[in-house]
C-alpha cells in the first residue's frame, strides 16, 4: 500500500500506527476540519498524481484523398492543464519527422498522393508528455459510389 493509502486509512479509521516508519497520531473515524501535513525528503512528490496518467488519442481517422481539407484533433485525458501540442509529419520514404502545428488540432489540404504518418506529442503543465501516432493513407481522387 502506497503511503496515501495509509493516510487514508488513518483518516477512515482503519488503524495502523505508522506510515513508512513514522508515528503519525490518532484520528476520529468521521473526521472534520482534517489538516493534513507532511514533510519529504528530495524532491517534493506531487501529493495528488493523475490517475492512469497523460493520454492522447488522434481522432480524425486514417485515410485522405487529394485536394481534401482534413482534420485531426488530439483527444487528451488525464494529465494537468493547460496542455502544449507539436503536430509533427513524416512524408513516405522519409526517416524524420517535422512539425507542422502547435494547436490542439490540424488541418491540412492534401495536396500529393503519398502516405503519410502523422504523430501529435501532448505535454502538459507538470512536463508529462505523451504521444499518438497514426498512418494516413492517400488515395488520388473521391470514390464515386452509383445507386
Amino acid at each position: 500500500m502506497d503511503v496515501w493509502g495509509k493516510i487514508l486509512n488513518e483518516l477512515t479509521g482503519n488503524s495502523t500506527s505508522s506510515v513508512l516508519g513514522q508515528s503519525i497520531g490518532w484520528f476520529p473515524a468521521s473526521p472534520d476540519n482534517v489538516q493534513l501535513s507532511y514533510s519529504y525528503v528530495g524532491e517534493k512528490p506531487n501529493p495528488f498524481p493523475s490517475p492512469g496518467g497523460l493520454n492522447v488519442t488522434i481522432v480524425g481517422g486514417g485515410s485522405a484523398y487529394v485536394g481534401q481539407q482534413k482534420n485531426w484533433t488530439a483527444d487528451v485525458s488525464q494529465g494537468s492543464s493547460p496542455y502544449s501540442y507539436s503536430w509533427q509529419k513524416k512524408e513516405e520514404g522519409q526517416s524524420n519527422f517535422y512539425i507542422v502545428g502547435t494547436g490542439s488540432s490540424y488541418t491540412e489540404t492534401i495536396s500529393g498522393t503519398e502516405d503519410f504518418d502523422l504523430k501529435v506529442v501532448v505535454t502538459d503543465s507538470q512536463n508529462d508528455d505523451t504521444s499518438d501516432q497514426i498512418h494516413v493513407t492517400v488515395g488520388d481522387y473521391i470514390p464515386i459510389i452509383q445507386f
